[in-house]
């Protein structure tokens, strides 16, 4: 059965009540869906999901830092994320 998680840095709790809903919506459709901040997920963590949504507020057109390190430490094994699905949400 897939399985979903979705990551997020929220540092005033907006990005992560919006990440707990999306998580609820998708779990309500029937696809188990963890939600995790961050600091919580290492780059080899995502590679038991089939999908990967990531949420971050953005500070000054950029995504916070967390997010950025996260996704970069991925971008190395983008080879190991093939036919995953991937979403993204923002706060501002």
């Amino acid at each position: 059965m897939a399985k979903a998680i979705v990551i997020y840095y929220s540092r005033t709790g907006n990005t992560k009540e919006m990440a707990q809903i999306i998580a609820k919506a998708m779990n309500e459709a029937d696809l188990p869906t963890e939600c995790k901040s961050v600091s919580d997920v290492k780059a080899e963590d995502v590679f038991g999901y089939d999908a990967i949504v990531i949420g971050s507020p953005t500070y000054y057109g950029q995504m916070a830092a967390p997010v950025k390190q996260l996704i970069d430490d991925l971008v190395g094994r983008h080879g190991q994320l093939d036919g995953k699905v991937g979403a993204a949400f923002t706060s501002a």
